[in-house]
């Protein structure tokens, strides 16, 4: 078979060459006095230059001077260009002035300036062939070729006057400006370029930082700029904020139309019949299905996001492309923990038959399948495997380059060695947050106990992946420690987790362009901060905190994703803050924000306050309801919640059997998984359960076993419910005669220090209930004497301030 012609690629694709209407549709540079001094800056150097030759420092040093020239938003005179040359290049070109400026009298003694750049280039002087000066000049020239002769007259007299120094304003004013007229700040090609950088970069760290007219600049861009395809990529950031899925999605694609076209570099070195001027680059195809998998993800399209992530993968395979399988398998895992927010909300409002007539049709459908396995190969179909995957990114150093492509996106080695360390790095942390969400031990931890700080550690250890020109590093960084103080606050450490939180918050470092990040990352480090205040009592502090993380991350055009990390805690901590304080009415008002966000939390809470209010029955339905909708293998954690919280409603009403069952059930499961915390919680309605039937000897024993872990890594309420629990069981167990010091360290009394802790925990927490509850137990217990006097009157004096009660029993 013959041997297809090579393609050669085009390191950029340039739509005005390509149709040859560079002079109607290139929109030149701005003709000023100003920029024709400057070209013959250009020329004037490049002259010198070529005869006298130049080290590389020298070169470089003259040529940043050029571009900071080209770049300046505010024109200089011609004064201060020649302090510029005598200052920066004659240190290097002793004559380089004298020469600039008799070029300048010679082009002033003449009828015109004829712009060229055919001989620039061509020999080895400053201007490189394709550099940013040659572009200069060819903008340059495009602008002259539109220029009638009037203007050319009229160009040529500012040019004198400026070099005199008369006139400064009118100089300004460009002779000939693109039709349509642009702000100065996309006017050509390289400053739109600059621009969108910028406005991408903003975007994504700082959205209310971005150009107030960014929209209006982005479709003259999208109309003047054909080969600018990355403002497409705006467009959609813009959509993407916005919440609009369909523009989103037709930008995206918009973007990868118009990236995908190549010109031809050489066409000469081919038979004439096979000539093409244009070919597509398929390597933006095989990562278009990756971003727009990213998109979907964005917008809870959970299916739609594997099918296309399973694309990716398959493409990657195929042609052996690793950095795009890195990328892909980073994303797979993203999107396996992602919460089924659709699929959820449907079980939720279907019934159970309808449920089964729809899994049995599911099973007789094997030609309409939704499973996309088949198209990802076999190695890496499970979740085990992906994480296998992305361990072995992270361990196999000699491996990460092996089968690169070597035609890069980035021409910078090192800059692409960066991307490749961020993108192993990405894979490690998107797997910790993969086993912590799923609540799976990690691989090689014999200590179950110290799981949960795994997850901190695998973490932390994303903290450094190079330096980057975008921030991606930092933004990685910040990442992994918001999530090691999120796995620090689940696992109860409360103290450590808030103070490493509010730092990571209050660290508002500036960057090139932005001078703050309100990127989900900070969100969620002030939303981890708001909710170790609350765990710790201090409700005012945590209402403040959540007052300013709405006023920062709530306005209009935010992140999305933050705004609904920081709506969600707002609404559960002012229940929570409302629901301890006693103001049953004001928490059930908050729990309407609750079921907007988070409804999983507003079912727990709505069953909470309705035990408080005696109806058990109520609360128990509508348990059993969302329970069914519940998938242990997506959300365990809220799962064994749920059970706990339904088995000890049911012993409320005397269903002992099926209560001691879910218990039982939610034990096992969370110590399967390393969920200590869970665990204690559990456990300690497990003991209350048998305190409600008598079975003081089996709650006596649950209690002391979980006695120390209440007191190093339980909350404040906890803390409290655990005093009252052990309070009740040392009532019982003196009551039935029971007491044996070697049995309860405390003595016959132990009870009550118990219920004097849990007092002052319930102060601490301010929760005045819970403080009418140890007093009364005291009272109780004590029956009379001077302290019951006491304890009366401060009961007393407390009703009157809250008349609210609680039932503990149900917490």
């Amino acid at each position: 078979m013959e041997e297809p012609y090579p393609i050669h690629l085009s390191t950029r694709v340039n739509l005005d060459h390509l149709f040859a209407f560079e002079t109607v549709k290139s929109l030149g540079e701005p003709m000023t006095p100003f920029r024709l001094s400057v070209y013959l800056l250009i020329r004037s150097l490049d002259a010198d230059i070529y005869e006298e030759g130049c080290t590389g420092e020298n070169h470089a040093l003259i040529s940043a001077l050029l571009y900071g020239l080209l770049e300046t938003q505010k024109e200089l005179t011609f004064a201060q260009i020649c302090r510029l040359v005598r200052k920066g290049v004659c240190p290097i070109i002793a004559d380089a002035l004298d020469h600039y400026l008799a070029m300048v009298r010679e082009s002033l003694e003449s009828d015109g300036i004829t712009l060229k750049f055919d001989s620039l280039g061509l020999k080895r002087g400053l201007v490189a062939n394709k550099s940013l000066l040659e572009h200069y000049v060819q903008r340059l020239q495009s602008a002259e070729k539109l220029m009638t002769y009037r203007q050319h007259r009229q160009l040529m007299q500012q040019l004198r006057s400026y070099v005199r120094g008369e006139e400064p304003e009118p100089i300004m004013r460009p002779l000939s400006n693109p039709q349509p007229t642009l702000p100065r700040c996309i006017s050509t090609g390289s400053h739109a370029r600059v621009w969108i950088m910028k406005q991408l970069h903003l975007q994504q760290v700082a959205p209310l930082e971005v150009e107030p007219s960014i929209d209006e600049y982005c479709g003259l861009v999208a109309t003047a700029f054909r080969d600018i395809p990355a403002v497409h990529l705006l467009l959609m950031l813009r959509a993407v904020s916005r919440e609009d899925q369909p523009t989103a999605i037709n930008e995206l694609r918009a973007f990868f139309d118009y990236s995908m076209i190549r010109l031809q570099d050489l066409l000469t070195h081919v038979a004439p019949q096979k000539n093409r001027m244009v070919t597509v680059d398929h390597r933006q195809v095989r990562y278009a299905p990756l971003l727009q998998a990213r998109l979907y993800r964005v917008f809870g399209d959970k299916p739609m996001a594997r099918r296309l992530i399973n694309e990716t993968i398959s493409q990657a395979y195929l042609n052996k492309e690793m950095t795009c399988l890195r990328l892909a398998l980073v994303e797979s895992a993203a999107i396996e923990i992602m919460p089924e927010r659709r699929e959820h909300s449907t079980k939720l409002h279907k019934s159970k038959k309808d449920m089964q007539k729809e899994s049995s049709a599911a099973k007789k459908d094997t030609l309409h399948t939704d499973d996309e396995s088949v198209l990802v190969p076999a190695s890496i179909s499970g979740a085990a495997d992906l994480k296998s995957h992305l361990a072995m990114m992270a361990d196999d150093a000699a491996a990460r380059m092996e089968g690169e492509e070597r035609r890069e996106l980035s021409a910078d080695p090192r800059e692409h060695e960066y991307m490749v360390m961020r993108s192993v790095d990405t894979g490690k942390l998107v797997a910790a947050i993969t086993i912590f969400v799923k609540c799976e031990m990690p691989e090689n931890r014999e200590d179950v106990q110290m799981a949960p700080m795994q997850h901190a550690v695998i973490g932390a250890s994303c903290s450094s992946s190079g330096p980057d020109s975008m921030g991606k590093s930092r933004e990685l960084s910040d990442a992994a420690a918001s999530f090691t103080a999120v796995v620090r606050l689940h696992a109860g450490y409360t103290v450590s987790a808030t103070a490493h939180a509010r730092a990571l918050y209050e660290c508002d470092m500036p960057d090139y362009y932005a001078s703050r990040h309100d990127t989900e990352t900070k969100a969620v480090s002030g939303v981890t901060c708001a909710f170790g205040l609350a765990s710790s009592g201090q409700w005012t502090e945590a209402l403040e905190m959540c007052e300013r993380l709405e006023t920062r991350f709530c306005q209009k055009g935010a992140n999305p994703a933050a705004t609904r990390h920081v709506v969600g805690a707002a609404a559960i901590i002012r229940f929570d803050a409302a629901f301890v304080k006693g103001s049953y009415a004001a928490a059930e008002e908050r729990l309407l924000a609750v079921e907007c966000v988070h409804p999983n939390e507003a079912v727990l809470r709505r069953s909470l306050l309705l035990a408080t209010r005696g109806n058990h029955s109520d609360a128990i339905e509508l348990l059993k309801e969302a329970r069914e909708g519940i998938n242990e293998a997506n959300d365990l954690p809220t799962a064994i919640r749920m059970d706990m919280q339904l088995g000890v409603l049911l012993a409320r009403v005397g269903e002992g059997q099926p209560a001691l069952q879910l218990l039982q059930k939610a034990v096992r499961l969370a110590s399967s998984r390393g969920m200590q915390r869970v665990l204690m919680m559990v456990n300690r309605r497990l003991a209350m359960v048998e305190l409600m039937f008598g079975c003081a000897k089996d709650a006596k024993r649950i209690l002391e076993s979980i006695e120390g872990e209440i007191h190093s890594t339980g909350g404040l309420v906890e803390r409290v419910l655990y005093c009252l629990t052990v309070a009740e069981c040392g009532y019982q167990i003196k009551g039935n005669q029971l007491r044996d010091k070697k049995q309860w360290a405390a003595g016959s009394t132990g009870h009550l220090s118990a219920l004097g802790r849990a007092r002052l925990l319930s102060s601490q927490l301010g929760c005045p209930p819970l403080e009418k509850i140890s007093l009364s137990m005291a009272a109780r217990a004590l029956n009379k004497g001077e302290h019951f006097s006491k304890i009366a009157t401060r009961l007393k004096e407390i009703n009157e301030t809250c008349p609210s009660n609680i039932d503990w029993t149900t917490m």
